[in-house]
């Protein structure tokens, strides 16, 4: 891969950008009501939900990138057939092939695979919310929905702040899956700064600018984890 320019790099910025806003919300979201329902369940049926989401945490990233890679192939993937099947294949699409849609679909691939550990550490922080909280809104009428909003919100902000620093510190680094999947194409338009390390380190074999970015991507994910930190904290001295 050639040297980048300034407006390649900005791309790359942005993609990795585009990727932490996409991955993070919708990581915690999913994870959050995937360990609420799961918590709900009887203890037998709970178990076989969580080791059926935390498998994929037991498959190495490169066999998870090839996974979804052979899934997203524009002819004879598993999504465009179904497509095809269906009589929808107006919506069979090249996924990794699109521009618009490349990032979109890593993104999928990567909450795939790490949604079944932000889940346990969800579970963990349902299993020490005192069942009394619960009890006596039973008592006050309260649905769930506001048993949710009021109490569970609220008794996981500790998780809540360990997970987003966690999806925000993964996905800023994440080189596997991208690597696997597009190696930063179509273009650029899925390179993200830790990919784009590699690169220079391995491909342009120019070592002093792969340990620059590597040292400003290390700065940039300290920063935002610090300042995650400072927020959520101050929203766990509110509760």
């Amino acid at each position: 891969m050639d040297v980048i320019c300034e407006s390649s790099f900005i791309q790359i910025i942005l993609n990795t950008l585009y990727l932490t806003i996409l991955y993070v919300p919708i990581l915690n979201i999913l994870a959050l009501v995937l360990a609420t329902l799961v918590f709900g369940v009887s203890r037998r049926m709970g178990n076989f939900y969580k080791s059926l989401l935390f498998f994929p945490n037991l498959l190495c990233m490169v066999v998870v990138g090839f996974i979804w890679k052979l899934m997203y192939m524009y002819d004879g993937g598993l999504i465009n057939q179904i497509f095809n099947l269906l009589g929808l294949s107006v919506l069979a699409q090249d996924w990794l092939g699109s521009p618009s849609l490349v990032l979109a679909s890593m993104s999928l691939s990567i909450i795939w695979f790490a949604t079944g550990y932000y889940l346990v550490i969800y579970l963990a922080g349902l299993t020490a919310i005192p069942i009394e909280l619960y009890e006596s809104c039973d008592v006050e009428g309260a649905t769930g929905m506001q048993k949710f909003l009021n109490i569970t919100i609220p008794m996981l902000a500790p998780s809540i702040t360990i997970n987003i620093i966690l999806s925000t510190i993964g996905i800023i680094a994440c080189f596997d899956l991208p690597f696997v999947l597009t190696n930063g194409g179509p273009g650029y338009m899925s390179e993200t700064i830790a990919l784009q390390v590699y690169h220079y380190a391995f491909t342009n074999l120019q070592q002093g600018r792969s340990l620059a970015l590597s040292m400003m991507l290390t700065l940039f994910a300290v920063t935002v984890a610090f300042v995650e930190l400072k927020i959520f904290r101050k929203r766990e001295d509110i509760y």
